[in-house]
């Protein structure tokens, strides 16, 4: 019997890595028959319990708003090819990662008003955690089936805490860096949290990524502003 189960452990993990392999050579396919973007970029956003009802309100009211800013779709034609491909990812516990916008292209105003629309009106995701690395993890395997090929690929990743469960973010992180993944974080001190700010920096941007400081939830809709213009450009 104990050979049995190892026999159908082994034909369930075969299946799951085919199905895998298939589902990302299809990407890659769909990838090749769709206009290239400048930049495809992971919004993965905290929702961790420490983030409170009106805290979310005010981070995801900030992604929708500059989505949509002059300034960010201003950047966005100045780049080569004009649009940039992005998914609303938001994240808690090890295994609380919700996409709440799939892969979609923002070129024009039009675009990045139903972005906004989508943001403003899905329910939030569960609270628990803070899984950072397993953050960046479902943030690159995001990047993996994203069904446009981009100059340049990003994962944004904010929140207000530190990492307390799942695996360590350095170690996502240095496989992104290998991959030519760059990994941008914007820490947010509504209540400071000791060291929150070096953890970035140190564990969670790569070489080639930058951390940026919002001093609280209140004004965190300019900070991503300046964000998304400096990813993009």
């Amino acid at each position: 019997m104990r050979d049995l189960r190892l026999i159908v452990i082994w034909l369930v993990m075969l299946l799951f890595t085919v199905l895998f392999i298939s589902l990302v050579a299809w990407h890659a396919q769909a990838r090749a028959q769709t206009p290239p973007v400048s930049v495809a970029i992971v919004l993965a956003a905290d929702v961790s319990a420490s983030i409170n009802n009106d805290r979310f309100k005010l981070q995801r009211e900030g992604y929708a708003d500059a989505l949509r800013h002059p300034a960010v779709l201003a950047a966005i034609r100045a780049t080569h090819h004009q649009r940039i491909a992005v998914t609303y990812v938001e994240w808690s516990s090890e295994h609380n990662q919700t996409v709440i916008v799939p892969w979609t292209i923002i070129s024009n105003e039009q675009e990045a008003a139903r972005v906004s629309a989508i943001l403003y009106n899905a329910p939030r995701s569960s609270t628990n955690m803070t899984a950072v690395g397993a953050a960046i993890n479902n943030a690159l395997l995001l990047l993996e089936i994203c069904p446009f090929a981009a100059d340049r690929r990003v994962i944004d990743v904010s929140g207000d805490g530190t990492t307390n469960e799942g695996v360590w973010p350095a170690i996502p992180r240095d496989r992104a860096q290998q991959q030519g993944v760059q990994i941008n974080g914007i820490v947010i001190f509504g209540d400071p949290t000791p060291g929150l700010e070096e953890h970035y920096r140190e564990h969670v941007q790569t070489v080639d990524g930058f951390t940026m400081v919002s001093d609280n939830f209140d004004v965190f809709a300019y900070a991503i502003i300046n964000k998304l213009i400096r990813e993009i450009m």
